[in-house]
């Protein structure tokens, strides 16, 4: 992943300084300079509106700070004590002591008790919660405006700390700056960043190689980060490719957005919109999930060189899914979103699923099917909705066809379970399946001629074993024969359920797998009764 970083950072055309951070939400003041032939002025202060976002976020050249410190790392420093201002103005005044700015601080400080006495004044009228920074402007200049100002911004960030040793990157004898510095998890979290490597000393680069990851990094955080699920951020790092080429699909990722052109945009929206730009083009792709933690940076996912093939596969696969399941009357979302919300407290397994799913890895079937009958057991029998396990079923058939599950495929002749094969991969499945159907069904026949689903009783909670099901197909044609819901399609479904329980002979199964096929059966069992007269057959269901 780091030589991919690097070759961004080559391609990456950066607006004023590749080290400059976005200044956070607050007010910004501005003490005022005017350039005369006699040296610099104090003309008063003035607050200043910030565009978030983009390149006029880094005019400020801001540098975030953390610890005890006597001087700002740039010309725009943080408020610490909002009631005495005396502390961030001698912060800033420290940048300016530097040969190349001496005209500056020199100004600065022949005004200092006439900036102190104004900044009390505007600091009364300025929110005591919000953040406030100050800055310098220069002839309506703002700081990266100013040549001298931004040049030596740049050389401070470049200059290193302690004895040169050789460059990790690039090989040359000039390395006193921190890898760390530039990308927070720059240790050993993961071994596709930097492999074999020691863990005693931290990774020294020189001050060349540092402005181009900064490049880099820059390119990443502006155009190629989105915010994922639970408050993290993913990175879509390209490379592989020409220059020419590989600043063509930086342009073409960070042209995907929002409609609201939100600063962080949600791959959770933009998922098929994200992934038909990635597949149309030759690279391979690094994804990055990041954890932020105030400065800390960490690693909780890294699916290195995903194709562009297997992109268009996933895309391809959803997409036909959703039709099919379309044709059968449902509209559902197959995605990453949608698969999300069956990992609720499972966060990690989710993230694991979906590097499965990008690295052509396998999951854990079983895993996932615990998962999936969860939340689809809980709408059932806390308010009757099959959403969820209608959704289980959609992503089932998607992850089977995407061989991130392992199993055979027991394929029907024709009809409903040939469509979807993956699912019915064994022949228990089609028999529980069926029972599902039949339960359904029959519960609609209780719900509209007793207004109650009196049968639920005998599912065990949704809960059920081999034992259950084998036990319960007579108990269904008990009931409906007393509920009047005899049919000729009824009579066909139940033989079909007997005759596959034959077929499956002596089969296993894990009480969880059992409920799933058969809470989906229930779900999608209006799909049986489609065209048969209205007073013998399941209406709508959900």
């Amino acid at each position: 992943m780091l030589n991919k970083i690097i070759s961004l950072g080559e391609v990456s055309e950066v607006s004023y300084s590749p080290f400059a951070e976005e200044v956070p939400d607050g007010k910004l003041i501005a003490i005022k300079l005017t350039k005369t032939p006699e040296g610099y002025k104090f003309d008063g202060l003035t607050l200043v509106e910030k565009n978030p976002g983009g390149r006029d976020s880094k005019v400020f050249l801001y540098k975030s700070q953390k610890g005890n410190f006597s001087f700002s790392k740039g010309p725009t420093a943080k408020f610490i004590d909002k009631t005495s201002p005396e502390k961030t103005f001698k912060m800033l005044l420290g940048f300016f002591n530097y040969p190349t700015l001496k005209d500056i601080h020199s100004a600065l400080k022949s005004s200092e008790s006439k900036i102190l006495s104004e900044l009390s004044k505007k600091m009364e009228q300025v929110d005591k919660k919000e953040n406030v920074f100050l800055t310098v402007m220069v002839d309506g200049k703002l700081p990266a405006e100013i040549p001298e100002i931004l040049r030596a911004f740049d050389e401070k960030e470049k200059a290193g700390k302690g004895k040169p040793t050789v460059c990790f990157i690039c090989g040359n004898r000039t390395a006193n700056l921190k890898l760390s510095d530039v990308v927070k998890f720059a240790t050993f979290d993961k071994p596709g960043f930097t492999p074999y490597l020691s863990k005693k000393d931290p990774i020294r680069i020189c001050p060349a190689c540092k402005e181009t990851l900064m490049k880099a990094r820059r390119s990443i955080d502006e155009k190629l980060s989105f915010a994922f699920f639970d408050g993290r951020i993913l990175w879509i790092i390209p490379g592989g490719v020409s220059a020419n080429i590989l600043k063509r699909i930086v342009e073409k990722i960070s042209l995907e957005k929002e409609a609201n052109e939100s600063k962080l945009r949600s791959f959770a929206r933009l998922e098929r919109r994200i992934e038909r730009a990635l597949s149309e083009e030759r690279a391979t792709y690094d994804l990055v999930v990041i954890e932020k933690e105030q400065q800390a940076e960490r690693i909780i996912l890294h699916s290195e060189d995903v194709s562009p093939t297997r992109i268009r596969e996933i895309l391809e696969e959803s997409e036909r899914i959703e039709n099919l399941m379309k044709e059968d009357g449902y509209e559902i979302n197959v995605n990453f979103r949608t698969i999300n919300s069956f990992f609720e407290d499972a966060k990690n397994l989710f993230n694991a699923l979906f590097d499965a799913v990008f690295s052509e890895r396998t999951f854990d079937k079983k895993l996932l099917i615990r998962f999936l009958l969860s939340k689809a057991r809980r709408d059932i029998l806390r308010d009757t909705r099959y959403k969820s396990a209608i959704e289980a079923f959609a992503i089932y058939v998607y992850l089977k066809r995407l061989k991130t599950l392992k199993g055979g495929n027991h394929v029907e002749p024709n009809g409903f379970f040939s469509k979807y094969a993956e699912f019915f991969d064994e022949p228990w499945k089609k028999a529980v399946f069926l029972e599902g159907v039949l339960t359904e069904y029959l519960l609609y026949l209780q719900q509209t001629k007793r207004n109650s689903k009196a049968f639920m009783k005998k599912l065990k909670g949704l809960k059920l074993k081999k034992q259950d099901v084998e036990g319960l197909l007579a108990e269904i044609r008990s009931k409906l024969e007393a509920y009047e819901g005899m049919s000729k399609k009824v009579e066909e479904l139940l033989e079909e359920t007997s005759r596959s329980f034959i077929e499956a002979g002596n089969w296993r199964a894990s009480p969880e797998e059992i409920s799933f096929v058969f809470v989906t059966g229930m779900s999608l069992g209006r799909i049986f009764f489609k065209g048969v007269d209205e007073s013998e057959s399941s209406e709508e269901q959900e």
